[in-house]
């Protein structure tokens, strides 16, 4: 009879059965009737109907994860795989069925992975964390892949079930990252300035450069595992921390802090820090970078004791000494003249402290300097504020910036008593 036979009930309901017959035969062996046998299998179908919808859920998941999925038997020949890794080899995942490893990948790199196989299947326990190489017609990628043996009842592995993922792009990042890490390295050991790195939330100094050891005076071993407190002076000392090092963890970070740190015997180094947090293996981590300044600092005292020389060399001189711009303005001058302030006299024409006879000329040789750099001397007079007439030698010179003239200078010398004789 036919299969999938169903029959309906006197209400209608419709009864899937299996049916068979058999031939009822008289005593001369002639047919003399039929013997049906019905049986209901309505939970059957209902079992079937279940595992094929649990069957294609599994079909949908397995197909959607991004990874190759297998099953395959003891003899090396795949029973059944993911469209993943079915779209890998550009075939169906119905085409992949029952071929062996051997039927896909070069010899050696087929035998690498039976290898690895046989090892699960021989052992019986899991294979984990296996990285191969995976060729594909877009070029070399990189699998993380897990073997497991499939058992029975009694178990006796019957294949092995394998999960892979792509992890290529990891593989990239963890090498970029490596050389990364491996150009900061050379740069942090290689920099010019002192670089620090501590523990922010303890001070415990973490690591150090190169240069960070010859600021110091201290072997590497010395100064990695103490306090950062350590290398500056006791009066800088706040609280437990450096002055600099409190101010860079709240409110000052990123800014350009001068300090002093002391060496290993007792000198004191003047440096400028700046600093920022930085994460290095997952930590976080205070990453100073010490300039060391002292000589910076001790030309800067030199300057000024040499500026105030100057000065107290220029306000005692009997000469008066101004600096004149382009526009004939006075920018400068060393003391009061005729009893005027130098504020007073800063930033006025020229030609307002000279006879009216006089001031073409020094403003033509104040032209000559700004074109030519020279100009020769004049004599001029002038008039103080007690109408008294005072003869003035004046020399001319230049101040130069960038190989361009700033400013005029004019050395205003007293020939007074001269002119009289």
């Amino acid at each position: 009879m036919a299969n999938h036979t169903i029959l309906i009930s006197k209400s209608g309901k419709e009864i899937p059965i299996a049916d068979s017959g058999a031939p009822i035969k008289d005593e001369e062996g002639n047919i003399a009737g039929v013997v049906l046998v019905f049986r209901d299998i309505t939970e059957l179908r209902q079992a079937e109907r279940k595992i094929k919808e649990y069957s294609d859920q599994l079909t949908l998941i397995l197909d959607n994860i991004p990874g190759l999925i297998f099953y395959k038997d003891i003899n090396n020949n795949f029973i059944r795989v993911n469209r993943a890794l079915a779209d890998g080899h550009n075939m169906t995942k119905e085409d992949l069925a029952g071929k062996s490893l051997f039927d896909l990948y070069p010899h050696d790199e087929a035998q690498a992975y039976w290898d690895d196989d046989l090892e699960v299947i021989k052992s019986g326990k899991p294979k984990l964390d296996i990285e191969e190489p995976w060729d594909t017609p877009e070029g070399r990628r990189w699998l993380n892949t897990s073997k497991i043996p499939l058992k029975d009842k009694k178990g006796e592995i019957y294949g092995i079930i394998g999960f892979s993922f792509d992890i290529s792009e990891l593989k990239k990042a963890l090498s970029e990252l490596k050389e990364s890490e491996q150009r900061y390295k050379a740069q942090f050991e290689e920099a010019f300035d002192a670089i620090f790195l501590a523990d922010p939330e303890t001070g415990i100094i973490f690591d150090c450069n190169k240069a960070a050891t010859e600021l110091v005076r201290r072997d590497k071993s010395d100064i990695i595992g103490k306090h950062q407190k350590t290398i500056h002076p006791p009066e800088r000392i706040k609280i437990g921390f450096s002055e600099t090092f409190t101010k860079h963890l709240h409110k000052k970070r990123g800014q350009v802090l001068e300090a002093r740190v002391i060496t290993k015997n007792g000198d004191l180094k003047d440096v400028a820090i700046t600093s920022s947090l930085i994460e290095i293996k997952g930590k976080t981590l205070m990453q100073g970078i010490f300039r060391d300044i002292t000589q910076q600092k001790l030309a800067e005292e030199a300057l000024k004791e040499s500026e105030g020389i100057m000065r107290s060399i220029l306000a005692n001189s009997p000469d008066y000494i101004l600096m004149v711009d382009k526009n004939c303005k006075i920018q400068f001058i060393n003391r009061e003249l005729f009893g005027e302030k130098m504020d007073d006299i800063v930033n006025r024409k020229i030609s307002d402290l000279i006879q009216p006879e006089y001031q073409k000329i020094v403003e033509n040789g104040i032209d000559q300097i700004f074109s030519k750099g020279n100009a020769e001397n004049i004599k001029v007079t002038l008039l103080n504020q007690m109408g008294t007439k005072s003869v003035y030698e004046i020399r001319f010179g230049f101040n130069k910036s960038n190989r361009e003239t700033i400013a005029a200078i004019l050395i205003l010398t007293d020939n007074t008593e001269k002119s009289h004789k």
